[in-house]
């Protein structure tokens, strides 16, 4: 049976390297095609959706607060002032060296301990207003953590597509290449 380690962590590093992977992409398709890489950075999907920035704080916000509710860890604290491709990825950086460093020892038994989350929503139909959740660690990763952060991971990758961006599934799944892929 996988740890509770094993439940969030593997499959959270792996979208954190995939969207770094695939944001150097972005990267370089802006400038093989001189277009301004802030048509990438700054662009929504929907005018009261946030940028793809936003998602990049997000999606690497979202892994350090869900161990430091675990495990009672300090959290990787971060500015959210990053604009450029190469900032960015160097964000994503920082977090998956943070993240690699959690010793899986300390989710254990942990399940159970409960877990209170307040957000206050930024956008969309709730702008303005604070959500109060509670849950029990193994529920706060399966219903909202893991969701929460592949939400923002995939609006990233959908964000960079609707840009033009020749990124497709095998990007969002293995840009970073540690899957063994065979074409036939």
């Amino acid at each position: 049976m996988p740890s509770f380690y094993d439940t969030c962590m593997p499959a959270t590093i792996r979208a954190l390297q995939n969207a770094a992977a695939f944001l150097a992409i972005a990267e370089k398709q802006a400038q093989e095609n001189s277009i301004d890489p802030n048509e990438y950075t700054t662009a929504r999907l929907y005018p009261d959706m946030r940028d793809l920035c936003f998602q990049v704080y997000t999606f690497t916000n979202g892994p350090c607060t869900m161990v430091s509710k675990i495990t009672g860890a300090e959290p990787l604290e971060q500015e959210n002032a990053e604009t450029t491709f190469p900032d960015l990825i160097k964000r994503i950086e920082r977090t998956l060296e943070w993240l690699q460093a959690v010793d899986e020892k300390d989710f254990d038994g942990k399940e159970d301990k409960e877990v209170v989350i307040e957000i206050k929503m930024q956008a969309g139909p709730m702008a303005g207003k604070t959500m109060r959740l509670e849950y029990t660690a193994l529920d706060f990763v399966n219903y909202f953590a893991m969701p929460n952060i592949w939400f923002h991971v995939t609006t990233a990758y959908d964000i960079l597509r609707s840009k033009g961006v020749k990124v497709g599934k095998n990007e969002f799944l293995n840009a970073a290449g540690h899957m063994k892929v065979e074409i036939l």
